[in-house]
C-alpha cells in the first residue's frame, strides 16, 4: 500500500463586480472532468505568494501584485497518477473586472490539454447546473459566503 503524499495548494477566487466567479473546466487523462478555481500546488521552496502568483499567471495570465485576503481552506484526499494524496488548499479572494483568461503561459502541453474551457459563473448558475461537477462540491456555499461580505451592485 502506498503512503499518502502531502500536497499544499493555493487557489484564486476571481470575483467580478456582479459576484460571478471565474472557473476553469478541466479534464484529466483518467477522464475526470470538473469546474474549479485557478491555482495549484506549491513547489519546493516557494512562498504562498510566489506559488499563487505563478499559478495564476500560468493558468489565466493574471499578474498578482500582492497576496490577497485568504477566505477559505480545505483538506481532502484523492488519487492521482502518482498515487494517493492529501491536499491542503488555501483560497484567496481577488476582486477584479471580468476578463478573458490567457493560457499562453501554461508551461507544458499536458497542462494546456487539461484546461478544456472557462466561464464566469454566478452562485445561482452553479446551483442550477445539475449535470456539472464542481470542486469543491461546497463551491456555491463558499461563493455565497464570500459575496455576502462584499459590496456588490
Amino acid at each position: 500500500m502506498s503512503a499518502i503524499r502531502a500536497r499544499q495548494a493555493v487557489r484564486g477566487l476571481f470575483i467580478d463586480p456582479t459576484g460571478a466567479l471565474l472557473l476553469l473546466f478541466t479534464g484529466s487523462r483518467r477522464g475526470d472532468r470538473f469546474w474549479l478555481t485557478p491555482g495549484g500546488g506549491i513547489e519546493g521552496g516557494e512562498s504562498t505568494f510566489d506559488a499563487l502568483a505563478r499559478e495564476l499567471r500560468e493558468e489565466v495570465g493574471y499578474t498578482l501584485e500582492a497576496l490577497p485576503e485568504e477566505v477559505w481552506s480545505r483538506t481532502f484526499d484523492y488519487v492521482s497518477s502518482r498515487g494517493p494524496a492529501r491536499q491542503s488548499e488555501r483560497y484567496f479572494l481577488i476582486q477584479t473586472r471580468r476578463f478573458e483568461p490567457s493560457f499562453d503561459f501554461l508551461p507544458t502541453e499536458e497542462e494546456r490539454q487539461e484546461i478544456l474551457d472557462w466561464r464566469w459563473w454566478t452562485e445561482a448558475q452553479i446551483r442550477a447546473a445539475a449535470n456539472e461537477r464542481f470542486a469543491p462540491a461546497a463551491l456555491p456555499d463558499l461563493l455565497a459566503e464570500v459575496t455576502g461580505r462584499l459590496s456588490l451592485p
